[in-house]
């Protein structure tokens, strides 16, 4: 069975997925802190895999909660949470292929600065 490693989490987590399906109920007890069966902003802001995002990702990360909060009670249950999960790893999939795109740019444009054999010898 594939395993997925949950980025939110303060610890390693690995979560069995199994056609597609990830356990986001364990997940989101995992996460809570507190045992109210919610999750807190807090209980994000302070795990360490939040703590391990860049900034960019971490602001992107909060208006992501603010979003799935459809109540506006600051606290998101299980569907809530559902929807910030996905949105959550929408966002570090978006960055990472930001990432390798601009990697790939850099290296092309390495590649046009490094002249071929041939240029070489009739260089010499």
């Amino acid at each position: 069975m594939p395993k997925a490693t949950c980025t939110l989490s303060g610890l390693v987590l690995l979560c069995c997925v199994a056609l597609g399906q990830l356990n986001v109920a364990a997940l989101l007890d995992n996460m809570d802190l507190s045992g109210d069966g919610t999750i807190h902003w807090h209980e994000v802001r302070h795990s360490e895999g939040f703590k391990k995002l860049p900034k960019d990702v971490r602001k992107d990360f909060k208006k992501a909660f603010k979003a799935a909060d459809v109540n506006n009670d600051y606290v998101l249950v299980l569907e809530e949470f559902k929807t910030f999960y996905a949105r959550t790893e929408q966002i570090v999939q978006d960055r990472d292929r930001m990432l390798v795109e601009r990697a790939r740019r850099n290296l092309q444009e390495r590649k046009k600065g490094i002249p071929d054999g041939e240029a070489m010898k009739s260089e010499l």
